[in-house]
């Protein structure tokens, strides 16, 4: 099985009754893979976020198994300007960029598999920024 079939297969397990769609993107000749991917949560919305293709081979044990809605819901409830989400493996975690005032990046949240609510959250940001 591909590392986008066994993604593919975690994020339908994960998102019961959601539309999955995941493609993959061959990065330039310097960039690595990219598997990009689109939930549509039950609300209409729909969800984008890339996953490294790397990493769901070296850790196929750890893909999502925390709804891609329920990330968002966590993300969100935080109250923090949002950049870009992802999900890694490698954290067995969705990541979300978090933005400053200006729209720079000046830190990330972690929201791990279990995870049940905002305290659950891992959060790397220098307020200082």
């Amino acid at each position: 099985m591909t590392a986008k079939e066994r993604l593919y297969e975690a994020l339908v397990a994960s998102n019961d009754g959601c539309g999955v769609a995941v493609t993959r993107i061959s990065g330039l000749p310097d960039m690595a893979p990219v598997l990009d991917c689109a939930v549509e949560i039950k609300s209409g919305d729909t969800i984008y976020f890339d996953v490294l293709e790397q990493d769901v081979d070296l850790f196929p044990d750890d893909l999502p198994q925390l709804p891609a809605a329920k990330a968002m819901e966590l993300f969100r409830d935080t109250g923090r300007r949002l950049g870009s989400i992802n999900y890694s493996p490698s954290d067995s975690a969705w990541a979300a960029d978090v933005l400053n005032a200006e729209g720079e990046i000046i830190g990330f949240l972690l929201a791990p598999n279990g995870a049940s609510g905002v305290q659950d959250l891992k959060v790397m940001v220098d307020e200082e920024g």
